[in-house]
């Protein structure tokens, strides 16, 4: 199916990503959410699918936000989202029926405590189609919760470029069907937070996003939402960039204690070659590190850690010199050279 791209490039980590289902991600919820508890209900789905864990330290969240929360913010947004909703009967105002997100929310000393409802459970647990994949970096960037419910709205549409939505289906959308003055003026409405939402997602998305509005007679009665889409390029995590961090201390420890402990029994040859290994793991770190390597990269890279270290094994040997470390401490060479093998003989 085709559908227009543009030229936008956002960078996301798999430290920071999570999913929700498509249908969640379009559910009509029960109210409007500050952009705080927008990012409590995130950062709990992304901590249930990191690590299977149900709380987290309110400090993580104040991470988050950039601000210290007050624990009676807490105990309101707590409240707040122990009540919300969802409906995924967005397209047909006749037909309705709310879901629990959360079965129970508690808060003790700065650590929140939550359990899912069995109706959320299937929206962001072992899901194998129809869901998008946010990034918390990206969505840390908004200041309004219009923002994120547009943003996810749009993923769910995966493979469209546009959507025609009725002024009603908008207001139940983004929580604020209750709202009087946008109910009445539809220019309050599009003002403060449809424009709102808009310019975030043209700003700090892979998103480019317009709408026009549909008229009957004189009155706005729905929208055209129109976008193209760029490209999100998943980055080196930090548990990839802790790997290459930590052969890179393997071989400069080898080669110092090569050149400390046997330094009268090296040949100028033996020192130069010290030397050139050490910088080529130098080297190694440094591409794993810029900025245009990938996720998918890594592997590749991080594998050629193997001719400095299988170098630097080699001239050990050569004097004699039991390496340090212990066998099991070098498992990333493991199978990758015999010279492995000679470290406990």
């Amino acid at each position: 199916m085709y559908y227009p791209k543009n030229l936008k490039t956002v960078n996301v980590s798999a430290d920071t990503l999570y999913k929700k289902s498509n249908k969640i991600s379009m559910a009509q919820i029960s109210k409007g959410l500050t952009l705080q508890q927008t990012r409590i209900i995130a950062y709990a789905i992304h901590k249930t699918q990191q690590d299977g864990t149900s709380s987290f330290r309110k400090s993580e969240i104040e991470k988050q936000l950039g601000k210290e929360i007050k624990t009676s913010e807490m105990r309101r947004d707590t409240a707040a989202l122990m009540d919300l909703k969802f409906s995924l009967t967005l397209a047909n105002p006749k037909v309705f029926g709310f879901l629990n997100f959360f079965q129970k929310i508690s808060y003790d000393h700065g650590e929140v405590n939550f359990k899912w409802s069995d109706d959320m459970v299937p929206h962001i647990i072992d899901l194998k189609e129809k869901y998008i994949t946010n990034d918390l970096r990206i969505t840390s960037k908004f200041i309004s919760s219009f923002s994120w419910t547009l943003y996810e709205y749009l993923k769910a549409n995966y493979g469209r470029w546009y959507t025609e939505i009725t002024k009603e289906e908008a207001l139940n959308l983004f929580g604020v069907s209750d709202v009087k003055t946008y109910i009445e003026r539809t220019a309050n409405f599009k003002q403060k937070v449809l424009d709102v939402a808009i310019e975030e997602v043209n700003q700090h998305t892979e998103y480019t996003v317009s709408y026009e509005d549909i008229r009957s007679g004189r009155a706005i009665s729905a929208f055209r939402i129109t976008w193209s889409v760029g490209e999100m390029v998943k980055r080196p995590t930090a548990k990839q960039i802790k790997e290459s961090e930590r052969r890179l201390n393997h071989i400069i420890e080898l080669s110092s204690q090569i050149v400390m402990e046997a330094m009268t029994e090296l040949s100028m040859e033996d020192i130069i070659s010290v030397r050139k290994s050490r910088q080529k793991a130098e080297e190694i770190h440094d591409r794993v590190t810029e900025d245009d390597i990938e996720y998918d990269d890594v592997p590749q890279i991080l594998s050629r850690y193997v001719v400095p270290m299988s170098e630097l094994l080699m001239i050990a040997e050569k004097v004699k010199l039991a390496p340090k470390r212990e066998k099991e401490k070098y498992d990333w060479i493991s199978g990758e050279t015999p010279l492995y093998d000679w470290l406990h003989e």
